[in-house]
C-alpha cells in the first residue's frame, strides 16, 4: 500500500536515506498513476468495441467520419450515458477538431466522466478524471465570468424542455485553429441520469475575452 512520506517523517531520516525514500515514492507514484491509465485504456477498448458493434458503419476502423458521425455514434451505442442538446448537435456540424481527436474526448466523457458522475462516490470528480484521462476536466467558468449574465447565457442551454447550464468541460489544447485542440461543455443531468453535451469545438467566451468559441 502506497504511505506518503510527511516533512516530520524525513526530519528522522538521514540524507542519503532520504533520497531513496523520495525515490521509491516517485516510483510508487508512477505505477499507481500507469495502473490508472492501463484501467482507462482497457475503458476505451471496451467503449469502443460497443460502439463497432452498435454502428459497425461508422466504427473507427471506418474513417475518416464527420464530427457529427461520431458524436451519433455514441448516442447511438450509450443512449443511457450521452445525449446532446440540439445546440451540441449544430456545434457538431461545424466543430474543427479531429474527429478521432473528438471520438477519444467524447469516450472519455461517456465512460470515465458518466462512471464518476453517476456513482456517486466521488468527492473531487475533476481530480478523479485527470488523473483517468489524458484530457482536462475543469468544473465551470472563473467567478467573474459567473458574475457576468450575458456570458452566462452562452453556458445555458434547454434539454427535454428544461434549462441546463453547462459550465463543465473537458479538453485538450489551447489553440482553437489547431485540429487536436478540442473543448466539450456539457453537464451531468441527474433527471435522466446522462453527460449532456451543449457544445464541441472551441472554448466558449469568458469575462477575460481571451477565448470565442
Amino acid at each position: 500500500m502506497f504511505v506518503p512520506v510527511t516533512h516530520s517523517l524525513l526530519h528522522h531520516i538521514s540524507g542519503r536515506d532520504q533520497n531513496e525514500v523520495m525515490r521509491t515514492e516517485n516510483g510508487e507514484l508512477r505505477a499507481a498513476n500507469h495502473s490508472l491509465r492501463a484501467t482507462n485504456a482497457s475503458l476505451r477498448r471496451a467503449a469502443d468495441a460497443r460502439m463497432s458493434a452498435a454502428r459497425p458503419d461508422l466504427a473507427p476502423g471506418r474513417w475518416p467520419l464527420s464530427a457529427a458521425q461520431v458524436g451519433q455514434v455514441f448516442v447511438t451505442a450509450c443512449p443511457s450515458r450521452m445525449d446532446l442538446t440540439e445546440r451540441g448537435w449544430r456545434t457538431l456540424s461545424r466543430c474543427g477538431t479531429d474527429p478521432i481527436v473528438l471520438w477519444n474526448a467524447l469516450s472519455d466523457l461517456c465512460n470515465v466522466a458518466w462512471e464518476l458522475h453517476a456513482g456517486g462516490a466521488v468527492a473531487d470528480i475533476q481530480r478523479a478524471f485527470n488523473e483517468r484521462s489524458t484530457f482536462e476536466y475543469a468544473r465551470g467558468v472563473g467567478s467573474m465570468t459567473r458574475r457576468d449574465a450575458a456570458l452566462m447565457e452562452e453556458y445555458r442551454d434547454t434539454y427535454q424542455g428544461r434549462e441546463v447550464t453547462c459550465e463543465a468541460h473537458i479538453g485538450r489544447g489551447g489553440n482553437d485553429a489547431d485540429p487536436t485542440s478540442v473543448r466539450v461543455y456539457f453537464c451531468y443531468d441527474r433527471v435522466t441520469g446522462r453527460i449532456v453535451v451543449s457544445h464541441c469545438g472551441g472554448h466558449l467566451p469568458t469575462y477575460g475575452g481571451k477565448w470565442i468559441s
